[in-house]
């Protein structure tokens, strides 16, 4: 089995709902989109805000390390519910 065989990928830009980040609305539009309950999905993130969009929808929330937030790397970290250094870590668990 591949990791592809586990996961639903779907893309929905802040251009397709009214209120942005932090307000949950691109993430349940995404959940809508794929049938799926906020509940049992698993948001990646690299912002704050984003972070925030997230657990505000009802969702599991991965921070994800990156350059441009270097800053809040920290608060990134204490607020989700985990936190990555590269996707490839997704691999080793």
């Amino acid at each position: 089995m591949n990791i592809s065989d586990l996961i639903n990928i779907l893309i929905v830009t802040g251009t397709e709902v009214l209120i942005g980040k932090p307000a949950p609305d691109v993430y349940l539009k995404v959940a809508e989109n794929l049938s799926v309950s906020p509940q049992n999905c698993l948001v990646f993130e690299d912002i704050i805000k984003g972070i925030m969009a997230g657990h505000n929808a009802g969702m599991k929330v991965v921070a994800v390390d990156d350059d441009y937030s270097k800053a809040t790397t920290e608060e990134k970290k204490k607020m989700a519910d985990y936190y990555i250094y590269d996707y490839l870590e997704l691999l080793n668990d």
